[in-house]
């Protein structure tokens, strides 16, 4: 069972066509969850108009909680998670699906974004000093490939057990790193570069992108001592061994 997640907040201008495209996948999902964080706009008028759609509220304003609500709502044995403005490929679910069934041992799969909504010599130059960083700079400091929440999926199982450990009520920090810290640094989060999905680039905008960066910054320094990328890397190369 495959169950989608998406957090909204005022997203009445981008919901529907990510939701149309949820709609045409080639391999459906068993549920759609659309998280309303306190929107005031029609996003979650427009949610509910979808057939498989469920429309949830979660009060605690930010992206973290609004995730966290939607992850424990979902029934599904994989959990794939994008954003209100992504626009997925045709073979989103079942290239996930594939994927997670040829390496059972997976913690999760996730792919990178390709902006929409500017110029395309503007798009591939934030695809690679924005988008491509973040799986550079993060993955090293993580000793892991990370999470890219308009893009991603993990198992129930593996929901299950970094659950506890996160940081649910906090807006302040970056949730996709958030979730990728607290797996296990010997579980193996799937990389494909060929699972790209559109992605607003209203996410450039400078305020966005200095929150991003302080978020991500913030999230990684309240993990230390005991997350550090020494400790991680020595654990992994000592798993590997």
């Amino acid at each position: 069972m495959i169950s989608v997640i998406i957090p909204a907040f005022n997203e009445e201008d981008t919901l529907g066509a990510c939701l149309d495209s949820l709609h045409l996948q080639s391999f459906m999902p068993d549920e759609i969850i659309v998280v309303d964080n306190n929107s005031t706009d029609g996003t979650a008028e427009i949610a509910a108009r979808y057939e498989n759609v469920k429309v949830i509220k979660e009060k605690n304003q930010g992206i973290m909680p609004a995730v966290y609500t939607g992850m424990n709502a979902a029934r599904g044995d994989i959990i794939a998670r994008c954003d209100a403005d992504s626009v997925l490929p045709r073979d989103w679910i079942e290239t996930i699906v594939k994927e997670l069934a040829e390496y059972p041992s997976a913690a999760g799969i996730t792919g990178p974004g390709k902006f929409y909504g500017t110029n395309s010599i503007f798009a591939r130059a934030a695809q690679i000093w924005y988008m491509y960083s973040y799986f550079v700079l993060v993955g090293s400091a993580l000793a892991n490939w990370p999470l890219f929440g308009s893009n991603c999926a993990i198992r129930r199982s593996t929901w299950l057990k970094i659950q506890p450990q996160l940081h649910r009520e906090r807006a302040d920090i970056h949730d996709d790193m958030d979730m990728s810290i607290h797996i296990s640094v010997t579980e193996r989060i799937i990389f494909k570069p060929s699972l790209v999905v559109g992605i607003s680039a209203r996410s450039l905008r400078m305020s966005g992108m200095k929150h991003r960066y302080a978020a991500g910054f913030r999230t990684l320094t309240i993990h230390w001592p005991d997350q550090s990328p020494v400790k991680r890397w020595k654990t992994k190369l000592m798993h590997e061994r």
